[in-house]
Parts: structure tokens; C-alpha cells; sequence
């Protein structure tokens, strides 16, 4: 401990909780875990979890404390970051980090310190926040830190960090930029090589939405053209994910190349893909980006997953697209789209994942493409329209037709799952459970 001078009976109590916290853990660091059955593992889990929280924001109070004082200088000359980095043996990037968010938490954000010392947060979470509060912004954020914190305990981090630094960027008067700017020219190098050809480049823009959406959408076609051969040769490998990506650019350079451009016979490629606008803020809808409860210059526009698009590429998109995204929507913002079938259309597709933007069981991450559409009431006896389909991930498709599982679909467009046991949770949309208590029946 550095010396902080003339504290008296408060150093000295501090030096004893943090002692005693350290011999806590230190012993339970020592206690054999596979005594210990899986209720006690989770909520041990949990409850550090919680600690670690606090930790982090005590030793943030402590370091930027240690940063206005300029301790480490004086006694061990060297800046505080530096002195962290060498004391903790940590990566200098990593203590630069933590000071930076301790100064950013202090300085412009109280609010979601507050949140982190009471463990609503993790450090990860707070270090988002510093990363994008600047003096323009600082007094914006603090009035919109609440509702994204409420956020975090409900979305996957990722979409949730996406979310922070969108509204962090319209809340700025001066640091809007159009995101077309930073894009990277459209570019592709072959460098071929004793008979193989690496290929590597970046795509900007509608180039890089359209050459995703093909190239994705003929590996779902090649992955499912494998597992037709499977069912009649059971010892056919299908091939990875990667590979199949391979193989469908070769294929759709193949398709390219039969097409005559100076042929009257000939028709053009037709570029397909989607995009979502949101004119309006929906806070009842999960998919509606939270920059547009906020004062963003105009609508929103995004790929069904909730990827970010720029103005420029969204109108380059609508005006060379020869399929778009076009649905009606209900009072919660619910897609609406209705099929005879068993197999759901194509639009029907595309609604379901403008609903649900991936698998809807909670917490998983599979996205909308590697997805089935789940009937809630089986076919026949339950329609295929979107009052009565789900996306899901294969495995938790299977999970859904256990013994014993129960899924439901509300009104406005939240699935809730019970498990054999009785355990009953909101599903997710978007990546993001649904808040609040779960009714039962």
C-alpha cells in the first residue's frame, strides 16, 4: 500500500478490509470444487462475479486518486499507468485501459460508476462507456446512461457495446461523421501459388452487403445440397462452414461466367439483399436501434441483423436492389406476413428475421441464416404465419421438441420457455432477453 498520509484510523481500516478480502479469497481459491454440486458452482460463480465488480471499481476509486496525486511519480518515477503495469505485471495496454476508465467514470460518467461499485455492470461494460464520453457528449450520455445500463442486463454484449457507440456518436454535436468516409476502398489481390490462389481484400459499402448476403446464401443452398447426398450416402462428410464458403464463391463466379451480357436472350444477375429502415422509435421493439430514441438525424437504417449502414450506402442500395425488405408491421412494430404451407415463404423469412434477428432461446447467439423456422403449435394443427413461428438454431429447435419443454408465443412477438423442471424465462429478440418478471401461465 502507498502511503497516503495522515489518514490515521481510516488507513488503517482500510488496510484491513482490504487484508481480510484478500485472505477471503485466498482461501476459497483453496477449497476442492468438485466437492461441490451445481447449484453451489453457479451461484459461487455468480457471487464472484459480483465481487469482481466491486474490485474493479474500488481499485478504479484508488487508481485515479493515485493519478491526481501523482504518487507513482513522486515515489517510484514513473507515470501511474506505467507503475500499475509493472506492479500487476499486466500488459501496458491493459493498465492504460483500466486508469482511462477510472478517469472517464470520475470525471464525465458518475452515473454508470455508480453502476459498476453496486454490480449492475462489469468493468467490460464500464470500459465501453470510456471509450466513447468525450466533453461534447459527456452531459448527453449522462442522461441516456441509465436505460443503456438497464440494457446491459438483458442484451449480449456485443449488440449492446454497438448500441453505446451509436448513441454516444448522435449525442456528439461535433463527432457525427458519415461512416462511408472511413470505409476502406472496394479491393481483391490473387496471389496465386503452386496451384492454389490466396485471395484476400476488403468490400465497402453495397458491395460488401450484396457479396455477404450471395455468398452466405449459396453456402446455406451447397450445405443443404450435402445433406441430401447424406441421406443417401451416410459415410458423406459434409464439408466446414469455411470450405463451403469456398465453394460457393466458386460456384456463383461459374453462374456468373454462363451468362452472355451481349446476348438479347440473357437477363443480369439480380442483386439481392435486405435492409431494415426504422423512420420512428419503437422502444417497444428490441430491433429498433436505441440512436433513434436519441435524436439521430433522420431514419435509422440497418441489415436485419442490426448492422449499422451509412446514408450513402442505403441509398445505394434501395436504388440498386431488385429485392428489398417491405412489410407491414403491427402496433409493437411485429412483422406481418401468412403462408398455407409448411415451409414458411421467403418473405416469411425475411419478417421472421426482422422479428427476431436470430435464435429466440435465451442467450444464444445464432444468427437469423443459421436458424429454423419453429412452429409453436405443430403442422398442421398450427398455421405457418408469424403468430405462430420462432426462429431457433438447430439444437435448440431439438431442445424445443423435448419432453417436457414448453414454448410460447405473446402477442407482441416474445417467446417464453419452460423447462421440465418448471423454470420459466423471457426468450430473446435481437440478441436482448425481455425485461421483467415472467407470467407463468
Amino acid at each position: 500500500m502507498f502511503d497516503a498520509g495522515g489518514g490515521g484510523g481510516i488507513d488503517e481500516l482500510v488496510a484491513v478490509l482490504a487484508g481480510a478480502a484478500g485472505e477471503s479469497l485466498g482461501a476459497l481459491a483453496h477449497v476442492q470444487v468438485s466437492d461441490l454440486d451445481d447449484a453451489v458452482l453457479a451461484d459461487t460463480v455468480r457471487a464472484l462475479e459480483q465481487t469482481r465488480r466491486l474490485l474493479d471499481a474500488t481499485v478504479g476509486h484508488v487508481l485515479a486518486e493515485l493519478h491526481d496525486r501523482q504518487a507513482t511519480v513522486h515515489s517510484a518515477r514513473l507515470a501511474t499507468s506505467r507503475w500499475l503495469a509493472r506492479e500487476a505485471n499486466l500488459p501496458q495496454h491493459s493498465a492504460m485501459s483500466r486508469l482511462r476508465t477510472a478517469l472517464a467514470l470520475r470525471d464525465h460518467l458518475p452515473v454508470v460508476d455508480d453502476a459498476l461499485r453496486t454490480g449492475r455492470i462489469g468493468f467490460d461494460h464500464a470500459r465501453v462507456f470510456a471509450e466513447v464520453v468525450n466533453d461534447r457528449n459527456a452531459a448527453a450520455l449522462v442522461h441516456a446512461a441509465p436505460e443503456l445500463i438497464d440494457a446491459a442486463a438483458h442484451t449480449a454484449f456485443a449488440p449492446w457495446r454497438d448500441d453505446v457507440r451509436a448513441v454516444a456518436e448522435v449525442l456528439d454535436p461535433d463527432g457525427h461523421r458519415d461512416p462511408d468516409t472511413d470505409l476502406p476502398s472496394n479491393r481483391l489481390f490473387l496471389s496465386p501459388t503452386d496451384g492454389l490462389v490466396l485471395v484476400r481484400g476488403e468490400l465497402a459499402g453495397d458491395g460488401a452487403v450484396c457479396a455477404v448476403e450471395a455468398i452466405e446464401a449459396k453456402t446455406d443452398e451447397l450445405y443443404l445440397r450435402y445433406s441430401r447426398d447424406r441421406e443417401q450416402f451416410p459415410d458423406l462428410k459434409i464439408p466446414p462452414r469455411s470450405e463451403l464458403r469456398g465453394l460457393a464463391l466458386v460456384e456463383l463466379l461459374r453462374q456468373a461466367q454462363g451468362i452472355d451480357p451481349s446476348s438479347d436472350a440473357s437477363r443480369g444477375p439480380r442483386t439481392d439483399a435486405t435492409i431494415v429502415i426504422h423512420p420512428d422509435a419503437h422502444r417497444s421493439d428490441p430491433a429498433s436501434p436505441p440512436e433513434a430514441h436519441h435524436g439521430a438525424d433522420g431514419p435509422v437504417v440497418t441489415t436485419p441483423d442490426g448492422t449499422r449502414l451509412s446514408k450513402g450506402t442505403a441509398v445505394l442500395l434501395c436504388a440498386a436492389l431488385a429485392h428489398t425488405l417491405v412489410m407491414a408491421v403491427t402496433e409493437h412494430g411485429v412483422p406481418i406476413a401468412e403462408s398455407d404451407a409448411y415451409q414458411p415463404t421467403r418473405a416469411q423469412r425475411r419478417a421472421l428475421a426482422r422479428r427476431d434477428g436470430g435464435c429466440t432461446f435465451p442467450g444464444c447467439g445464432a444468427k437469423p441464416a443459421w436458424c429454423d423456422a419453429h412452429h409453436i403449435i405443430p403442422w398442421p394443427k398450427g398455421t405457418t404465419d408469424l403468430s405462430n413461428l420462432a426462429l431457433l438454431c438447430r439444437h435448440h429447435h431439438r431442445t424445443a421438441h423435448r419432453h417436457g419443454w414448453t414454448v410460447t408465443l405473446t402477442e407482441d412477438g416474445w417467446t417464453r420457455w419452460t423447462s421440465p423442471q418448471g423454470t420459466t424465462r423471457w426468450g430473446q429478440r435481437h440478441h436482448r432477453q425481455r425485461a421483467g418478471p415472467v407470467p407463468t401461465h
